[in-house]
């Protein structure tokens, strides 16, 4: 929302602590009918969201400190003011899509959360991440993999973090899936003790590489990791064909269901279109057309790029759970054209093109 910028936002501190417990603050939003409700509320504390993994590959959030609302009203979504008036916060919504019957939670996400989405959209400039999922331990649950307090001497820092944070995802093809490990817990970062998470993000978003303190299998040891971009900004090809959206796997996928990034992934099948028919459902991956290696969308759009192309064209496809598929998929080219959707990084628009007028 345009009118959500214009709010003066909550600044940040600098032990990286956001929230405070039973927090005074304000809470406005709508209901199902849209009317408005608005009054004093409590922050009664702050939680590390760990949503459940999808049926389907799709977007979840994940290692996001949320707040936690005394009296959770149950309204569309909302804002979060504190006694000055500033933005603390979004109260928003957050499903639960790992059944058929979908729940949801509702937290306050964090202004500094917004501030940046809302400062890297209108640069046009994509936010860094490790590639890294975390899980959140207690300080017992952390001694049983061996923390002990005299490994926290070396790092600059008071006190002892209420959260230690374990690998518990990587993301496929990234500098962290080469040097860590799931189950590692990160005591630091650039030298300094990670007593909020908040660190991690912050020195991940301002560097291209950090140094990590890793307690691993009862010792600590350092490494560096590399940032990559959030969103696959290297993603810059669609192929649109017999009806289906098809692009490079995303990395996100493959965190979620640990498939590997080899293979053309069908992100979406049009009703009634040649996919549907002949059962190129969204989440198969292809890796083979015409008994020809698939690797990436590169590799299929040079195999239908072929002159000779028959109107049939075999393909082996994989679902996520690893299975198999072989099917033939018809071509209708009167009615769904094969093209090319291929993004302009100067213009930052998406252009269309047919797909037998595009070169190799």
């Amino acid at each position: 929302d345009g009118e959500m910028t214009s709010l003066p936002f909550v600044d940040e501190k600098a032990s990286g602590q956001f929230f405070e417990d039973d927090q005074k603050v304000h809470l406005y939003g709508l209901d199902y009918d849209y009317v408005v409700h608005g009054g004093p509320n409590r922050i009664e504390r702050d939680v590390f969201l760990e949503m459940p993994i999808p049926r389907r590959p799709f977007f979840r959030e994940s290692n996001l400190e949320v707040g936690v609302l005394k009296e959770a009203k149950d309204l569309v979504g909302g804002v979060v003011l504190n006694k000055k008036g500033e933005l603390l916060g979004q109260w928003s919504s957050f499903p639960d899509l790992s059944s058929s019957d979908i729940e949801r939670s509702l937290y306050v996400v964090p202004s500094y959360v917004l501030q940046e989405a809302v400062e890297a959209y209108v640069q046009q400039m994509p936010l860094n991440s490790m590639g890294v999922e975390f899980h959140p331990l207690n300080w017992i649950e952390a001694s049983e993999f061996g923390l002990s307090a005299n490994m926290l001497t070396s790092l600059k820092g008071d006190g002892r973090p209420e959260r230690w944070f374990a690998v518990n995802r990587l993301a496929p093809d990234t500098p962290a899936s080469e040097v860590l490990r799931a189950g590692d817990i990160v005591l630091g970062v650039n030298g300094q003790l990670l007593n909020h998470f908040r660190l991690l993000e912050k020195c991940i978003r301002d560097d291209a590489k950090v140094t990590l303190d890793v307690l691993r299998q009862g010792a600590v040891i350092q490494v560096d990791v590399a940032s990559v971009p959030l969103g696959d900004q290297s993603d810059t090809t669609v192929l649109y064909w017999g009806g289906a959206l098809i692009h490079n796997v995303p990395w996100f996928t493959s965190m979620q269901t640990g498939a590997p990034r080899e293979g053309a992934y069908v992100s979406r099948c049009s009703s009634g279109a040649p996919c549907s028919r002949d059962r190129l459902y969204p989440t198969r991956r292809i890796v083979s057309a015409n008994q020809q290696p698939v690797n990436s969308v590169g590799d299929l759009i040079a195999i239908l790029q072929d002159p000779e192309l028959p109107n049939e064209v075999r393909l082996q496809a994989i679902t996520t759970k690893g299975r198999p598929e072989t099917l033939v998929l018809r071509r209708d080219d009167q009615y769904w054209k094969s093209e090319i959707l291929q993004w302009n990084t100067a213009t930052k628009e998406w252009n269309r093109q047919d797909l037998s007028m595009v070169s190799e």
